[in-house]
């Protein structure tokens, strides 16, 4: 009886460290690539008000990641906001901090094999993060390529090109 008793406890103890391997060995996210904005109106009345935008990624080492930014608001507007950066690359996940007087500007992207969701976290929403009037970078940005991109300044004619 103790030696079954025994046997049970070793097979749930062995059990519970192979379901612990297997949930927290999944296999990291490979970030480089070619990222677009999904369909991302923030008003639904104008096509004015469609915002595109894309992102270009490439990971120089295990914790560092070269990125080029760019998000355009649309024709009328013509508001945009870009950066080129190098974050740090951590639990699939990447932080964008503005170095100026704009304290509260915080860019999170968050990274997954398809894509970057990307939430804008500021002050002052009506200029945050030195934008222009109305610029909010929040969307979803899918992932068009895996190859390593050259990252240089994006132009608004190269996001705008459908």
């Amino acid at each position: 009886m103790k030696i079954l008793k025994f046997a049970a406890i070793s097979s749930a103890v062995i059990a519970a460290i192979v379901f612990a391997f297997i949930k927290f060995s999944t296999p990291p996210i490979v970030p480089t690539g070619f990222y677009e904005m999904e369909d991302s109106s923030k008003n639904t009345l104008s096509d004015s008000s469609k915002f595109k935008g894309a992102i270009l990624v490439n990971q120089i080492t295990k914790g560092k990641l070269a990125v080029t930014f760019l998000v355009n608001k649309g024709a009328k507007s013509d508001s945009s906001r870009s950066f080129m950066d190098t974050l740090d690359f951590k639990d699939n996940m990447a932080i964008y901090r503005k170095n100026d007087s704009e304290q509260s500007c915080r860019i999170t992207m968050k990274f997954s094999s398809k894509g970057i969701q990307v939430l804008e976290q500021t002050g002052d929403f009506g200029s945050g993060c030195g934008y222009g009037h109305g610029m909010i970078t929040d969307g979803y940005f899918k992932k068009i390529s895996t190859k390593i991109p050259a990252i240089k300044a994006l132009e608004k004619a190269e996001v705008l090109a459908e």
